[in-house]
């Protein structure tokens, strides 16, 4: 009994959906298929991924959005490395321009 209530523990657990994380920053560039903004404090973020629903309202690969200032919802997503190390990856999944 208690096994199956572990397996159906981490059976829920892997069907989480990942937690949003909001953010307000300005775009910097793209560069390395690295997004790259800063917010107001001077911290800087580097997203990896933009979604194609968020890139089909702002290609941020383009250019044309430098120096503008963005409401950024995103996921940070745990990935291995090829020496089966964890790293942090950073993805875009929504963007909101703001003036």
């Amino acid at each position: 009994m208690k096994a199956l209530f572990i397996a159906i523990f981490v059976g829920f657990s892997l069907l989480q959906e990942p937690e949003v994380f909001t953010l307000e920053a300005t775009f910097i560039e793209y560069e390395d298929e690295t997004f790259y903004f800063e917010d107001k404090d001077e911290k800087q973020y580097a997203f990896s991924s933009q979604n194609e629903v968020s890139k089909n309202q702002f290609d941020l690969t383009k250019g044309d959005f430098a120096n503008k200032k963005f409401k950024i919802k995103y996921v940070v997503e745990t990935e291995m490395d090829d020496d089966d190390e964890e790293y942090e990856v950073f993805k875009i999944i929504s963007l909101e321009l703001l003036k």
